[in-house]
């Protein structure tokens, strides 16, 4: 019983760093500084999670380091809004493990697949 609240708790502040990461990149910080404190409270490196391929990053998230399908979400929300056509690739397939974790349909996570995917095509 205390392992699992730990564990829930633990998440719950992977969730909440998650979206102060998120605040701060808004805020246009340093990329280096954002990927330094991502390390540091995560344990992962976004570029580790950039070059992990798509088959491999539910063991990566979900079974190495505990994260839950709104987790994975948020992650994806956070690499979404960075720059450049790899985050946002990768974020589409974090939301892709993301539906397939919470095997059900969420009108929000499909419109940001749609958002994603019609901002890609739209870049060359």
């Amino acid at each position: 019983m205390n392992r699992e609240d730990y564990i829930l708790r633990e998440i719950s502040r992977i969730g909440e760093f998650l979206l102060a990461l998120v605040g701060k990149l808004q805020k246009q910080k340093p990329a280096l500084e954002i990927q330094n404190e991502f390390l540091e409270f995560t344990g992962i490196s976004i570029d580790t999670i950039l070059q992990t391929p798509a088959a491999q990053l539910a063991d990566l998230l979900h079974v190495k380091n505990g994260y839950n399908h709104e987790n994975i979400e948020k992650l994806g929300d956070l690499l979404a809004e960075l720059p450049g056509q790899p985050a946002q690739v990768k974020a589409l397939e974090l939301y892709h493990l993301s539906t397939e974790m919470d095997r059900s349909y969420s009108m929000v996570r499909e419109a940001k697949v749609a958002f994603l995917k019609q901002k890609l095509s739209l870049e060359p």
